[in-house]
């Protein structure tokens, strides 16, 4: 060790000296700035990668939820067909989210049918009657296919899965109590004309032809209607007031025949050649036609109407159905051509029901025609006072109604056809009561879809 003199001051100098240069050092602030701005650049850095990540996941959450909203909606129309429903889920998610960008965002699995109770506010997956559809849309890892984020990755984040969940339910609108069946490019498929007032309150006319005049409204003086349903679209012409309780909807897939379900026509052998005159008759086979003129009673029971027409002119017409259950069907029928038509005329009071007992042949059916019959027109005309409690079902003829002052006791009045023209009505049936004659409404073309959750 060098214990010299000058060895020893210059080491006392520096000792000296230390404390005033840590001084002088702490309080130098040159290049200061570029430390705090190489800080201050690595947290924006930060603070940017946050931001272009978060936009991009919340772009995803946004387009994802407009997929399952889409593809919610699309499967709801669907229902009661459960099959077609999920295709079309499947499909509108694909629309949204193409699966070269975004890999499977929904699988069969994904679409849930339930029950959605409105009062409640509760969805039950499997719950019956089916009404709601519940779409889930995935970005996950378990699906193969989650969300890469581009500077998440830094702080271990490599994949992210999201989804989104769409519910929605067929909101019950209007029943429908008249259908014109015809799915061709038809116009005034369905037609009012020549009214002073059309009250249809309860119930919302439908024709599925696709024309742009599938329905027609003409001189009338007034028209109210829970809604319009069509195909196609519909004109009103010279209407003074025109009322719709919902907005007319056009353009929507035509509503299936509610009463396909019903069983060929199986007569059995003859029971009467025929009927004419007036009086009472009996539920069976008829092998001609019925044209009766005058006061009759009906008995309750199934009339079959074998190659030949039903005509019922003047008079009173009615049903001996006070019991529970109780009521008449008309079924025409035959071979082809040869089947016929059915002609209510110029009668004073005409008051049947159709049977709600399940024993019977067709229950809350009133007139059914072969669909096997060609087009060809049935109709009801001039009739004072007309109760009809039960469906008319006639899928491949034209219905005309004419002149006809419909009973205050019309509680179900439902109305099938190919083409159905309504002139000088005076006043409608009802469609709001038909459980109590066995009749099955239709129309879930009536209901309206709607998010609920």
């Amino acid at each position: 060790m060098d214990d010299r003199p000058d060895t020893v001051s210059r080491r006392r100098g520096i000792a000296r000296a230390l404390p005033r240069r840590l001084r002088r050092f702490s309080r130098d602030r040159r290049g200061g700035a570029s430390v705090a701005f190489g800080l201050a650049s690595m947290a924006l850095l930060g603070m940017a990668g946050i931001a272009v990540d978060s936009a991009y996941l919340y772009r995803l959450k946004t387009q994802l939820q407009i997929a399952a909203d889409a593809a919610a909606f699309a499967a709801v129309r669907q229902l009661p067909d459960q099959d077609t429903a999920r295709a079309d889920a499947i499909t509108y998610a694909t629309r949204n989210l193409p699966t070269a960008e975004h890999g499977a965002t929904v699988t069969d699995d994904d679409v849930v049918f339930g029950r959605w109770e409105t009062d409640t506010r509760t969805f039950t997956p499997g719950g019956t009657p089916t009404n709601a559809v519940e779409v889930r849309v995935l970005r996950a890892q378990a699906n193969g296919n989650p969300a890469i984020p581009f500077f998440f990755q830094i702080f271990g984040f490599d994949a992210v899965d999201i989804s989104a969940r769409s519910l929605t339910s067929m909101e019950a609108g209007q029943p429908g109590c008249i259908l014109a069946l015809d799915p061709g490019s038809t116009s005034k498929a369905l037609e009012f004309s020549s009214m002073d007032s059309v009250e249809l309150n309860d119930c919302t006319p439908v024709a599925n032809s696709t024309h742009n005049e599938a329905i027609k409204l003409g001189s009338l003086d007034r028209f109210h209607a829970g809604s319009l349903y069509t195909a196609g679209n519909y004109r009103a012409g010279s209407i003074g007031s025109l009322n719709l309780d919902q907005p007319a909807q056009t353009g929507q897939p035509p509503v299936a025949d509610p009463y396909a379900y019903l069983a060929e026509p199986s007569p059995g052998v003859c029971d009467y050649p025929g009927a004419s005159g007036s009086g009472t008759l009996w539920p069976g086979t008829y092998c001609g036609d019925i044209d009766v003129s005058g006061s009759v009673t009906l008995n309750p029971g199934t009339y079959y109407v074998v190659n030949g027409d039903l005509e019922f002119s003047s008079g009173n017409v009615s049903c001996n159905c006070s019991a529970p259950g109780a009521g008449v069907t008309f079924v025409l029928t035959g071979s082809g051509s040869s089947i016929g038509t059915f002609d209510f005329g110029s009668i004073n009071s005409l008051s049947l029901q159709a049977p709600a007992d399940p024993s019977y042949d067709y229950p809350g059916i009133l007139i059914y025609v072969d669909r096997d019959s060609p087009l060809q027109e049935s109709k009801f005309s001039s009739i004072d006072n007309l109760t009809f409690n039960g469906a008319i079902y006639a899928p491949t003829q034209q219905l005309t109604y004419s002149s006809i002052d419909w009973s205050s006791h019309t509680d179900c009045s439902l109305i099938v056809g190919y083409r159905i023209k309504f002139n000088s009505i005076d006043a409608f049936g009802k469609a709001d009561n038909c459980a109590e004659y066995g009749t099955q409404t239709f129309g879930p073309g009536m209901s309206s879809p709607s998010l609920v959750d």
